[in-house]
């Protein structure tokens, strides 16, 4: 059996490893600060049947995926929506969603920038509100809300209790943002993943399952 290779070890206080296949078909791994690295060499081995089945699965996901082209009848999401690209006339740039989504001329000397944008105004938007409302209905305490361009995790939270999401989540249902930020906040709470954990994400999202493995299975969607 061939040795797997790591492509990045992340080292913390969590109490156990995690292997990660990134959608670059990289394979990270989350570890305590104690453990060999000759302990994680053998468990990513033993995990070699797994980890290559899904490099392989995001490899063939990588060629089925066309970057975009910011042509009229592109398709975009947004809260698990469908939305077709419209280029309209406009002198500046500006973007916003009546019916179709809607693009000025403007916006195509660099439609990349402003289509990022346009999500990550509408994640600060979005993420912030279903944060509070959680956190109020619930009792989560939580100190800040950031907003990234994170392509494999899609919220995180610090250890003083800071939240970090992926404007690219926006793009999902909201059943599922709301999975996400939950998730986040239990953290607030229980910073590792024990059992413990994911009794209180049940207690909350019963079926927190089913919208993680959707989040999985379409996360080719979110790849602007």
């Amino acid at each position: 059996m061939s040795e797997i290779i790591i492509d990045k070890i992340i080292r913390s206080s969590r109490r156990s490893i995690a292997l990660v296949v990134t959608i670059e078909a990289k394979l990270v791994v989350r570890a305590p600060y104690r453990v060999s690295m000759e302990y994680i060499q053998n468990l990513v081995n033993s995990k070699s049947e797994w980890i290559e089945r899904k490099q392989r699965q995001f490899v063939r996901k990588a060629k089925d995926l066309k970057p975009k082209k910011f042509e009229t009848g592109e398709i975009f999401y947004l809260l698990g929506e469908k939305y077709a690209l419209e280029i309209v006339d406009g002198a500046k740039p500006h973007m916003w969603i009546d019916n179709n989504l809607k693009m000025t001329r403007a916006c195509l000397k660099s439609p990349q920038k402003h289509i990022n944008y346009w999500y990550i105004m509408q994640a600060r938007q979005i993420l912030e509100q279903r944060v509070k409302f959680f956190a109020l209905s619930i009792g989560f305490k939580f100190k800040s809300i950031r907003i990234n361009s994170a392509r494999t995790r899609w919220g995180s939270c610090g250890p003083k209790n800071s939240l970090n999401f992926s404007w690219r989540l926006v793009a999902a249902p909201i059943e599922v943002i709301d999975t996400v930020v939950v998730h986040e906040l239990v953290h607030t709470e229980i910073k590792n993943h024990s059992r413990l954990f994911y009794q209180r994400l049940r207690s909350i999202i019963p079926d927190y399952k089913d919208k993680e493995k959707w989040l999985k299975e379409n996360t080719g969607a979110f790849l602007l």
